[in-house]
């Protein structure tokens, strides 16, 4: 998973200063459809974030690598919605800091009337 500017000064500044990182215990995902990069983020999906707590929500796969080991469902839009390649992490629910973003494995359609699901194993975290 990529990190986003903001994380790599966090992770530098702990390194740099002997401090123990900690991330929180829970990030916001967002859905985007287009693609964001370490300094920009996506254009939003149009979706509400859902709450992700790591320690339910990720599974750690002891190589380095977790993925979603449950189907995350954001709730349905009320109009179809543009294709969603890409997901991103934020530490607050409507504004907040960005942290992290990824491809996902199978781009998600948002359809209306339909809850938005990322199937188990689509979104990959790597740390190697």
């Amino acid at each position: 998973m990529a990190v986003t500017e903001y994380e790599a000064n966090l992770r530098l500044t702990a390194a740099l200063h002997g401090a123990a990182y900690q991330g929180p215990a829970s990030y916001w995902a967002e859905l985007v459809s287009d693609t964001p990069s370490r300094t920009l983020a996506g254009t939003p999906s149009g979706l509400v974030r859902i709450q992700i707590v790591c320690a339910t929500a990720i599974t750690n796969n002891g190589d380095g690598t977790g993925d979603n080991g449950v189907v995350w469902t954001f709730p349905a839009p009320a109009t179809d919605l543009d294709e969603c390649s890409y997901l991103e992490l934020w530490d607050d629910e409507f504004a907040g800091n960005r942290r992290f973003f990824d491809l996902l494995s199978k781009p998600v359609s948002p359809l209306a009337d339909l809850a938005v699901t990322v199937p188990i194993g689509n979104f990959t975290w790597t740390e190697v």
